[in-house]
């Protein structure tokens, strides 16, 4: 219902990446549940929300609106996604397959986000938070 409320593409970019990690959580609970399988399609829904955002902050980009934010929003919350979903893959390495493909749009969507963010902006502060690691990164998930 939000979606249609919303006015412009930077608010539903930012409603999608919010949609993103309620998606995250729910896999983490159905992970956590041992509902194994399960979690192939909640890993979609995580996916779509992610590549929907990435798609309204670019055409925002197109109608010239100041995207700066909403980059900065993708680009914080990517970061963040990314060591859920290694902490998975980890945890439970049953599901590894089914999250690799989430990781990877995960992983592109920060990057595209923050080099949009240096290209914008000018500033190399941004090219600082890519640091992608091919091995999972342990965490813990409570």
């Amino acid at each position: 219902m939000q979606l249609l409320l919303a006015t412009n593409n930077l608010q539903k970019a930012t409603l999608h990446t919010q949609y993103a990690e309620e998606r995250l959580e729910e896999t983490k609970k159905v992970v956590e549940n041992g509902q194994s399988g399960m979690v192939g399609e909640v890993i979609k829904d995580y996916e779509n929300e992610v590549n929907q955002a990435t798609k309204e902050i670019q055409i925002a980009k197109q109608k010239n609106q100041n995207v700066v934010p909403a980059l900065e929003t993708l680009s914080e919350s990517a970061a963040k996604q990314e060591s859920i979903l290694k902490n998975l893959a980890i945890k439970s390495p049953e599901v590894e397959k089914e999250i690799q493909p989430a990781l990877n749009i995960s992983e592109e969507s920060h990057d595209m986000a923050v080099a949009e963010l240096v290209n914008i902006t000018g500033s190399s502060e941004y090219n600082t938070s890519i640091t992608h690691n091919s091995a999972p990164i342990p965490c813990n998930i409570p």
